[in-house]
């Protein structure tokens, strides 16, 4: 429900991007995936916006939605991987 993700927040994020895995194979290309976790700063719950993570580049995006329904993103941090259960975190 909070508007920030904790170190647990991120590495569960991730962590379900490793299991599910980070791209889907089309009859043209491989595509990466992100992973997805949305957000409130109300109550009641309504969804202000959500992070995204791209394992591809590392990028952690906040979108968020202004009172006219207008989207936008900023570079969270990014995220980079030490080994298959340790990782570093950039905030930005």
């Amino acid at each position: 429900v909070g508007n920030e993700l904790s170190r647990d927040d991120i590495q569960f994020i991730v962590g379900m991007g490793s299991i599910h895995g980070f791209t889907v194979k089309t009859r043209e290309r491989e595509v990466p995936l992100g992973i997805v976790a949305f957000y409130s700063e109300t109550r009641p719950v309504s969804c202000n916006g959500f992070f995204l993570h791209m394992p591809a580049t590392g990028e952690l995006l906040k979108w968020t939605v202004n009172p006219k329904g207008e989207w936008k993103s900023r570079l969270y941090g990014m995220v980079k991987w030490i080994n298959s259960s340790e990782f570093e975190i950039e905030y930005k």
